[in-house]
């Protein structure tokens, strides 16, 4: 039902186009909108899945080839694994927002494309790409924080820390006073 009303919607936008330039719209030019439409839509939503998939396949390939069997830092590996995920996850929720917010037709992928500096094209790529770049992001970055988690803390500990030698400053030998030189009178 929601796909008829987006259709007729599509139709109904284009009739009134068509009637603001006092030119009919003819049924194979609506009937052309709306495959075009349907296309553009088609391309924005396999844009979607794609990079939810490369993004979960991401997300697998580091898990089971760098993040398992870690005898130096067992836990900061445990934490990657659900770190790639949620990267994955959140990339893919930030490629919905932006076709829910910049819409999912050519304006709406161009616009995501612009960011990157390029068309629809590029925006298509960058929605499917986001998933697989926050995976490695957020999963390399949960390691390194997990497995250097106690330096990165002593960043911001109050503790004091160890300070290097100070150096001292040599002290100043005592200048030994001048005698009072007696006032001569001075002869004009």
């Amino acid at each position: 039902m929601k796909k008829w009303l987006a259709v007729s919607s599509l139709v109904v936008s284009m009739s009134c186009v068509g009637v603001s330039y006092a030119e009919p719209v003819s049924s194979s030019e609506a009937a052309t909108g709306t495959a075009i439409a349907a296309g553009v839509g088609a391309v924005a939503a396999t844009s979607i899945v794609v990079g939810a998939a490369a993004g979960a396949g991401t997300a697998y390939h580091m898990n089971e080839n760098m993040f398992a069997n870690c005898p130096d830092a067992q836990t900061a590996c445990d934490a990657a694994q659900v770190g790639t995920y949620t990267g994955a996850g959140l990339g893919t929720l930030w490629g919905i927002a932006c076709l829910a917010t910049e819409g999912a037709n050519l304006v709406g992928l161009a616009s995501i494309g612009s960011m990157v500096g390029g068309g629809v094209a590029a925006g298509a790529a960058t929605v499917v790409v986001a998933p697989v770049v926050a995976a490695a992001a957020v999963g390399g970055a949960t390691y390194w924080v997990v497995k250097d988690w106690d330096s990165i803390a002593s960043l911001w500990s109050s503790a004091p820390k160890a300070s290097a030698a100070t150096p001292t400053t040599p002290a100043v030998p005592a200048v030994p006073a001048v005698p009072a030189v007696p006032a001569v009178p001075v002869v004009p």
